[in-house]
């Protein structure tokens, strides 16, 4: 499937500081839109769903007081970047 994987990295030595940052990202897995798709969801409906739901598992490790808000957000961008 569709996944992410990140890895910030800070390293100080003495007065010297470096930061980096290393990201993966991949496309969504054509089966996963396909067994959506076998069950009447169009493919934009199918990658939205896709989208928001690896979104939403990202947002749910943060705690039950803090993912209401961002999962509206979240939500919202899904559809305008998927619409662009």
């Amino acid at each position: 499937g569709a996944s992410a994987n990140v890895k910030p990295n800070l390293q100080i030595i003495a007065d010297d500081v470096k930061c980096s940052h290393g990201c993966t990202v991949c496309d969504l897995d054509d089966e996963e839109l396909f067994y959506l798709r076998s069950r009447g969801l169009t493919e934009a409906q199918a990658r939205e769903a896709l989208v928001f739901s690896f979104g939403f598992e990202v947002i749910g490790k943060l705690g039950k007081g803090r993912w209401e808000d961002l999962t509206q957000r979240v939500g919202i961008r899904v559809k305008e970047n998927l619409t662009l």
